[in-house]
């Protein structure tokens, strides 16, 4: 009896989630800012294809992120909420840019890979190391989980600032959403 997983039988997201402790810091990852790096793990796992990770890396921005996360996809809105994710959903940190009308931005990209945690690169966005790498978000110092929830976003001339932000989230393997299935 063989005791390797059997992986056919497993999610996609499932995948995706460990993925994220096998992947180098300073392998191919490194060159890539967090957002490009979630289609990187998205990519490597089959989860979307070749020329859909070129055409989402050079389609996404900050101001331009439907594509990876459509408006109709869920807020996360207490720390229980965070926890409560399955593993492998891409997690957005959205604030709002000043003087744009209260336009929502793309500030950070994650994948979570259950309890508390999630991998990202360049994590110093929220107060963390830049490199590819795993953070407890339920209990880090830079959250708020209060009322609107808050983090502190290293902006250029700015940092330590702590806007309001919204968290949300996509399962990749939630086909029942409209406009949150990544194909």
């Amino acid at each position: 009896m063989s005791l390797k997983p059997n992986y056919s039988s497993r999610s996609r997201s499932e995948k995706v989630a460990d993925e994220c402790s096998r992947i180098v810091s300073t392998g191919p990852i490194a060159q890539y800012v967090c957002w490009e790096a979630v289609l990187y793990v998205l990519y490597i796992k089959n989860v979307i294809s070749k020329s859909k990770f070129e055409a989402m890396k050079q389609d996404t921005k900050a101001e331009q992120f439907r594509d990876l996360f459509p408006m109709m996809c869920s807020v996360l809105k207490t720390q229980q909420d965070l926890l409560d994710l399955p593993r492998g959903c891409i997690l957005g940190f959205f604030k709002r840019r000043p003087g744009s009308n209260g336009q929502w931005f793309l500030a950070h990209a994650m994948i979570y890979v259950g309890n508390g945690q999630a991998y990202g690169t360049n994590n110093s966005a929220i107060g963390q190391s830049p490199a590819w790498g795993a953070i407890r978000l339920d209990d880090l110092s830079v959250f708020s989980w209060d009322s609107p929830m808050s983090f502190s976003y290293a902006e250029v001339g700015n940092s330590g600032s702590r806007p309001d932000v919204e968290v949300r989230y996509r399962d990749i393997d939630d086909f029942n959403t409209l406009g949150c299935a990544i194909m």
